[in-house]
Order: C-alpha cells, then structure tokens, then sequence
C-alpha cells in the first residue's frame, strides 16, 4: 500500500505575498540597517522548509489533503531473474496534487516521471 509519508518533494514555496522571493525592502530611514528590515519581512512571511514529506503540506478546503497516492494495476510480486533485483511488480503508483489540479507523478517498475 503506497502512503503519503514515503514520497517527498524539494520545491520553493510560494509566500503569502504570491511570490518566491521577498522584495528588496525600501528604507525610509538612511541609518536603518537593511538586514534587520529583511529579518522582519521574512518573519511577516516565513520561508517553508523546503524537502518535506507531502503528508506536511497543509490541507485543502473541506480538510482534504493536499495529495492523494493511489495504486492500480497489478498488485503481486513477481520473482526476478536479475540478483540485483529480486522482486519486481508491475503495478503503478500515482501521486496526485489537489491543491494543483493536472500536477501528478508516478511510480512503476523503478522508474518515476
């Protein structure tokens, strides 16, 4: 049974300001010192943590969570003539987003796209 917990991604959020980054601040005071400014702007809108389980990410409305994992095809074990390899199964694992709708991956015989 494929979980939540085991997949993970490595992506750049998108802050509450609907950007990557945070804007340069602009300094209305000549003394004030641009890194503290920064150090407040981040706090205001702090960046996540950027590899993390997708069981992490925050829900969507109705308290859905953000990914569904499904399993279809075939579910059995096969024996494999290859050592390096001795198992091998010919189902497929899709991982889809429902925060956004057409994102997805899958999973099958070793290989993910």
């Amino acid at each position: 049974m494929a979980k939540r917990e085991n997949w993970t991604h490595y992506t750049r959020n998108i802050l509450d300001c609907n950007r990557l980054l945070h804007t340069e601040p602009v300094l209305e005071d000549p003394d004030a010192d641009i890194d503290e400014e920064k150090k407040k702007i981040e706090a205001k809108d702090p960046y996540e943590q950027r590899l993390k389980s997708i069981a992490q990410d925050d829900s969507v409305k109705g308290g859905f969570p953000a990914w569904t994992v499904r399993s279809h095809g075939d579910k059995m074990t096969y024996a494999n003539a290859n050592p390096a390899y001795p198992t091998q199964n010919f189902g497929i694992v899709v991982v889809k987003s429902l925060v956004w709708p057409g994102a997805f991956n899958f999973f099958t015989e070793g290989q993910w796209s």
